[in-house]
């Protein structure tokens, strides 16, 4: 996200990829200390890279990537999250700066467990015989290349982004999560396979980085990045409880990333899908429907990823013609659309998803996205607020588009107006997403949503006395 934003933006981006799972980073340049921190806080792995992509310039430049590779070297090495320095540059001819970016990062971590991480270089280079941990493949849709010898240890870069051509951007992984089930599910059924090559040949690799973590705008291109977990607001995709579902089920001793977990990627709507695709880490799944056990199950075969996902046939979510037992006035007796997924781990139920078939959307809820760390009072610090549209069960309704208004009083601010399409703006699939800034005092800030034609919704939270004197 870049420097200008606060440590806890940083932090809960950390801590929503490690709760997916995701045990380490790689980008192509260095990092925002914050989010350095948050890697040693919350055991991710983090691959430090020269910032320089596709290009190597004269001595005048090349002097400048020499003395970048230094700094960022002084600035991250007491980081214990550090695995790997990639001195080179991404995707560039590094050849005629090898020698001295081999030289200089082991100049400036002079200690064993010091790596110097890059795309291997094709040519004879005097004085230079390859990088400590050289980037690989297994496809060739996947970045960079691999020793035929497996002489040294390798890391996959970049993985998972399977795009047809450069000029479209366009790829099975590459899909905005408002567009609902079926382009969710051939996204994670996409990055499954993926990573399920990975573990049939990539046994001689170190790791493998999936390309990318979040969705983003590019600057080259005017569509944005799609292809990731986790959309632009930070909300999952169907993708993001597939990884996680690849996190080990024992609880360890760590904020996120582990414990046993199970999440049936499905709307229950008219137009959803009857084969049910269900993402868990335990050992068998068992599915009710309506109050009735449809089956108990283990993992589809085949696979060779560590948790494979469960796939069950379920019948009508609801009446062919009514949805009214989501507004409370069907006939008793109405089926309500029920779907309950059960995670077993030695014949225990261990993790539980409900969802219920969604009706009438009837109003607004708000819910606040800390990830275990409150707001700060401190006149920058921010946090998301998601207004959900909901039936009157409190049921998300996952094709709602409503015009949601945000307001916000107290010791809080929104960022952001009509004049940048904020306030007001459409919810996606959903869910609409409001950026609330604190002030310089703690104290309570409230949060109002509404839209019309819904019951509109408030939410009070509280902002905390900064431990850092702050500038008047």
């Amino acid at each position: 996200m870049g420097y200008a934003l606060p440590a806890s933006a940083h932090y809960r981006d950390a801590y929503k990829l490690r709760e997916a799972g995701f045990t380490s980073y790689r980008s192509h340049y260095p990092q925002d200390p914050s989010f350095m921190d948050a890697c040693d806080e919350l055991g991710i792995l983090a691959i430090v890279s020269n910032p320089g992509w596709q290009f190597v310039g004269d001595d005048i430049f090349k002097k400048r990537v020499y003395q970048d590779a230094r700094e960022m070297i002084r600035r991250d090495r007491n980081h214990p999250s550090v695995i790997l320095w990639e001195a080179t540059l991404n995707e560039s001819d590094n050849s005629s700066m090898a020698v001295n970016l081999h030289r200089i990062v082991h100049e400036e971590y002079p200690g064993p467990e010091c790596y110097a991480a890059g795309d291997p270089i094709s040519k004879h280079v005097e004085g230079f015989s390859g990088w400590d941990v050289e980037y690989g493949s297994y496809a060739g849709y996947d970045k960079g290349y691999r020793q035929e010898n497996n002489s040294r240890p390798w890391w996959i870069r970049e993985w998972g982004d399977q795009v047809d051509n450069w000029s479209d951007q366009q790829g099975p992984v590459r899909i905005a999560r408002t567009w609902g089930e079926t382009p969710m599910l051939v996204q994670a059924a996409s990055h499954m396979r993926s990573l399920d090559n990975i573990y049939t040949h990539g046994d001689m690799a170190a790791g493998a980085d999936l390309w990318a973590g979040i969705d983003a705008y590019r600057g080259y291109h005017h569509q944005p990045f799609l292809g990731a977990p986790l959309d632009l607001f930070r909300l999952p995709k169907f993708d993001y409880y597939m990884f996680q579902s690849q996190r080990p089920p024992e609880v360890r001793n760590a904020e996120a990333g582990s414990g046993p977990m199970v999440f049936m990627a499905n709307f229950a709507t008219f137009q959803s899908p009857s084969i049910l695709t269900v993402f868990s880490n335990c050992e068998r799944v068992r599915l009710h429907q309506n109050g009735k056990e449809i089956a108990t199950q283990s993992p589809d075969t085949g696979y060779q990823i560590p948790h494979p996902p469960f796939t069950f046939k379920v019948g009508e979510f609801s009446h062919a013609r009514t949805m009214l037992y989501s507004n409370g006035v069907a006939p008793s007796g109405t089926e309500i659309g029920e779907l309950r997924a059960e995670g077993l781990i030695g014949g225990n139920v261990v993790a539980t998803h409900l969802i219920h078939s969604p009706g009438l959307p009837a109003g607004l809820q708000l819910k606040l996205d800390t990830c275990g760390r409150d707001p700060i009072a401190d006149g920058a610090d921010w946090v998301r607020v998601y207004a959900y549209v909901c039936d009157a069960r409190g049921t998300t309704y996952p094709y709602a588009d409503d015009s949601v208004t945000f307001s916000v009083s107290g010791q809080g601010s929104l960022i952001g107006d009509a004049a940048i399409f904020a306030n007001p703006l459409c919810a996606e699939a959903g869910i609409a997403t409001g950026l609330v800034r604190t002030t310089k005092v703690p104290g309570a800030v409230i949060v109002q949503a509404s839209a019309p034609g819904l019951k509109e919704a408030i939410l009070q939270f509280e902002s905390k006395a900064s431990r850092v004197p702050t500038v008047p």
